[in-house]
């Protein structure tokens, strides 16, 4: 259904009823006249014949049939009447206008049965002698003659419909000018509300826009103020609670997104409905790939699936760790409880998600190299309780034996001390206690001399020559005892794995943004399946070699913590038969 505005209503309504009014007062008007006319002319024309009456009765008028005619035509030119003698029987014997011998017997004429009736008598018709409507009035006079007399005066009524029509014409032009002036009243009236209200209107579309900091000005008109003033004073407050609100959400959400638990909503029906950025980051998904879906297409994981059942059902909260294998295998811990909404009915389910993927993989390696040390420890320390025993037991009493024990002893004890050292500085290192290490500007060039000369002895033993390709104005941010220290591992690891008389080499470059050392020998090299572990602690490609040539098996695990400690990173290239090299990446800046 078409609508119209409210100033339109009022003008067009304004107008319908002007215009409406005009015709009905016209119209009344008109009635009003046209009655008090004819009442007016019927009085006119019933004083007329009771004149007529007392003049036929006088004994000065001639009575005779010419005489009379005369008298009554000029009687009614005077009075502006037209007068009509009748007898009883309906015969005309004088009439003022026309000649009596040509009308027609006037006896069934309904003024002239009134009159002989009831004396006098009154009508309003149409007549075909003068041809046009007539008011006519009979008075039936018994005393004149014997018969006696009908008396009929008449007027036409053409004057009257000239001064109805001139009337009209003056109250239809009065009527005009003041339906022209209502119509323009309501035209400004409609205006002086429709114009305010659209202004109204365009300030409560702009609050429905968003743009609550829009003030509506205040009308001229005092309901229309109240109204402006009671729409400003709702979009402050609903700004203020918007802004509370917005507030609330944006202080909800931060919170929300800082946990570092993943967070994720669901539904009754098990959609996902919101989760946080820990969710999306440990699930390594995207907040598109989440919402709406349903759980079980996300984790493909049963125990998730009744965990969360299991909760919609029963209102419980429970908690499980559970372990989760996709792309990568998660161990995650799940605490799930129900949602309820303000009249505590179930609305769905949250699930706060721990991580302790990591947690388990420290507690395995803790495990292993507990494992480890346990049996790294106990090799030596059997060998020196052995030996130690066999010297009690009388070995001591032989000198030559009792110095090969002694020197079995020394080693064992030696090696035992390596591997507590290098716990010891593994230990430090994993404490990342970087605050109590000391970084200086340091030369690397100077640095890789010193640890080539620590591992010079075991080299020259083997006839193994060491180069160095390293610009002497080359320097770092960096801990120069843990480098070298880091250097010596690798560098000693090159010695004890190439054969005689193959040459070491060690090369420093920057490189995009980084300096990088290179320790490369001429050894057997390394199989590819061992390279992805080849820095954990206590792993050994050979673990009899290793053990036979004193190594710990944490050299390259503190060469890989230091390189950490230093924000850098160390990584292996090698295959077997053709060397092996070793590239300790540090920042430069």
């Amino acid at each position: 259904m078409r609508k119209f505005k409210l100033g339109s209503q009022i003008f067009f309504t304004s107008f319908a009823i002007s215009v409406f009014s005009l015709f009905i007062v016209t119209w009344y008007a008109t009635e009003t006249g046209r009655e008090l006319y004819l009442q007016k002319t019927a009085e006119g024309l019933n004083d007329d014949a009771y004149l007529i009456k007392e003049m036929l009765l006088s004994d000065s008028l001639d009575m005779s049939g010419a005489s009379i005619r005369k008298t009554i035509a000029q009687v009614g030119k005077y009075v502006s009447i037209r007068i009509t003698l009748i007898r009883p029987d309906g015969l005309v014997i004088a009439d003022s206008e026309h000649e009596p011998k040509a009308m027609d017997n006037h006896s069934t004429r309904p003024e002239v049965l009134q009159a002989l009736k009831h004396k006098t008598g009154q009508s309003v018709r149409y007549s075909h002698t003068v041809e046009r409507d007539m008011m006519y009035f009979a008075l039936f006079v018994e005393d004149f003659d014997k018969a006696g007399l009908i008396i009929r005066t008449s007027k036409t009524l053409s004057t009257i419909e000239q001064v109805i029509s001139a009337m009209q014409f003056r109250i239809f032009r009065g009527g005009l000018f003041v339906s022209f002036i209502a119509i323009l009243a309501g035209f400004i009236i409609s205006r002086r509300i429709s114009t305010p209200l659209e202004r109204i209107i365009g300030g409560v579309r702009e609050f429905a826009a968003g743009n609550l900091t829009k003030r509506l000005s205040e009308p001229s008109t005092e309901e229309m103020a109240h109204l402006s003033e009671a729409l400003n004073k709702m979009a402050i407050q609903l700004d203020d609670k918007i802004q509370t609100i917005v507030r609330q959400r944006n202080q909800q959400k931060a919170v929300f997104e800082s946990m570092a638990e993943g967070v994720i909503a669901v539904d009754k029906n098990m959609k996902i409905i919101t989760a946080n950025s820990a969710a999306y980051n440990l699930f390594g998904i995207k907040d598109q790939e989440l919402k709406g879906r349903y759980i079980r297409d996300v984790f493909k994981n049963t125990e998730i699936d009744n965990l969360v059942l299991d909760v919609l059902r029963t209102g419980k909260p429970r908690e499980e760790e559970i372990n989760l294998v996709n792309h990568t295998e998660l161990c995650l811990k799940i605490n799930a409880r129900v949602l309820a909404d303000e009249s505590s009915e179930t609305i769905g389910a949250s699930l706060v998600i721990n991580d302790l993927t990591r947690l388990r993989i420290l507690e395995a390696n803790r495990r292993e190299f507990v494992a480890n040390v346990s049996h790294e420890l106990r090799t030596p320390l059997t060998s020196i309780k052995g030996f130690a025993e066999a010297l009690h037991e009388g070995g001591i009493e032989d000198h030559e034996t009792a110095r090969r024990f002694i020197d079995i002893i020394y080693r064992q004890s030696n090696r035992l001390g390596s591997i507590l050292e290098d716990i010891l500085t593994l230990s430090r290192l994993d404490r990342e206690e970087t605050n109590d290490i000391e970084f200086s500007e340091e030369n690397v060039k100077n640095v890789i001399d010193a640890a080539v000369q620590i591992c010079s002895f075991n080299a020259d033993k083997k006839k193994i020559p060491i180069h160095v390709e390293c610009d002497e104005q080359l320097t770092v941010k960096m801990s120069a005892q843990l480098i070298e220290e880091a250097l010596i591992n690798l560098i000693d690891n090159a010695v004890k794995y190439s054969p005689e008389e193959r040459e070491i080499r060690i090369t420093c470059k920057p490189e995009n943004k980084k300096v990088l050392i290179k320790v490369t020998d001429s050894g057997n090299g390394i199989g590819q399946e061992h390279l992805a572990r080849i820095f954990e602690r206590f792993y050994r490609v050979d673990k009899a070699r290793s053990r036979d040539m004193g190594g710990t098996g944490l050299g390259l695990a503190i060469v890989k913590h230091i390189a950490l400690v230093h924000n850098g990173h160390v990584e292996v290239a090698s295959n077997p038969g053709q060397g092996s090299t070793f590239s300790l990446f540090l920042p430069a800046e």
